[in-house]
């Protein structure tokens, strides 16, 4: 599915909710955030289909990096198909890009074209705003389409500036701002942070954790004694909004990794496959000391 979300965990310089010694466990919380990650994979074809594929096989392609595709279909053991269920990031298109099979997958000689994310994706950074005749400009470096009209998830306004978070519908954009309306009074420049992503869009059976911490710049942010592949004891993510929205979180299978499936109480059930509901999103993990 193209443009499909992957959630990235933020953290600030005082996230770490604390350390049991005894079971030799870090606590973190911060906010958990869909995006479109730059370079993720949006599709794979099926040039040649090789042989000694089954269904559900799993695999990796050429110029991909974390990317997994899901053998969908196949005909005699060639691949006639196959889904991306973990896009990965920093990937080029390539035509014929060779398939390296997952074990246990005894799959070969299959080549994938595929297609990624070129446009604006990642996470923005905001860091002010004002207000003026129900126009809201957003000063964030960004290379979003000047005309506007795309749908943007604003969140990490706190306090009495909550009511910025959300939906919106840019209206312009040029390279350190973005413009939407907005029903609010007018309001000087005030410069606080937050984040502005492109709305994702969901996949039904959920979509992928991607491993490690950002902090509030969007650039990488270690914390001591959880490495970069670490993967937690438990994760909860839950509405920061009051929304009607819940989260449940799996891991799929271990080489594909953590898994986010989202949930309206509205209208009870897994929320439907397309662009991602807007919501402010909280983490909650614990995390083997040590882990790596």
């Amino acid at each position: 599915m193209a443009n499909q979300a992957q959630f990235i965990l933020q953290v600030s310089n005082f996230t770490l909710a604390g350390i049991d010694k005894t079971n030799r466990t870090l606590r973190v919380k911060g906010n958990a955030i869909p995006i479109i990650a730059p370079g993720s994979i949006n599709t794979g074809t099926v040039v040649a289909g090789g042989s000694g594929w089954v269904v559900g096989d799993l695999l990796t392609v050429a110029n991909a990096p974390g990317a997994i595709l899901n053998v969908a279909t196949v005909s005699s053991g060639a691949i006639a198909t196959v889904t991306v269920v973990n896009p990965g990031s920093g990937g080029t298109a390539t035509t014929a890009a060779v398939a390296t099979a997952i074990a246990p997958s005894a799959g070969i000689s299959a080549t994938i074209t595929t297609t990624v994310n070129t446009g604006a994706g990642g996470l923005l950074i905001i860091t002010g705003f004002s207000i003026t005749s129900s126009v809201v400009t957003f000063n964030v470096v960004n290379s979003l389409t000047t005309g506007g009209g795309q749908a943007v998830v604003v969140q990490g306004f706190t306090g009495a500036y909550t009511y910025l978070n959300g939906l919106y519908t840019t209206a312009s954009a040029t390279a350190s701002t973005v413009t939407a309306s907005i029903t609010a009074p007018n309001v000087g420049q005030t410069n606080l942070y937050a984040t502005m992503t492109v709305q994702p869009t969901y996949v039904t059976g959920g979509v992928i954790i991607r491993p490690g911490f950002v902090n509030q710049l969007g650039l990488p942010r270690p914390i001591a004694g959880i490495g970069p592949l670490a993967g937690p004891n438990l994760l909860d993510l839950y509405t920061l909004s009051g929304s009607l929205l819940s989260y449940s979180t799996n891991i799929v299978q271990t080489n594909i990794g953590l898994q986010v499936r989202a949930f309206t109480m509205g209208t009870p059930g897994e929320v439907a496959a397309g662009a991602m509901p807007a919501d402010v999103i909280g983490f909650y993990a614990e995390y083997p000391f040590g882990a790596f």
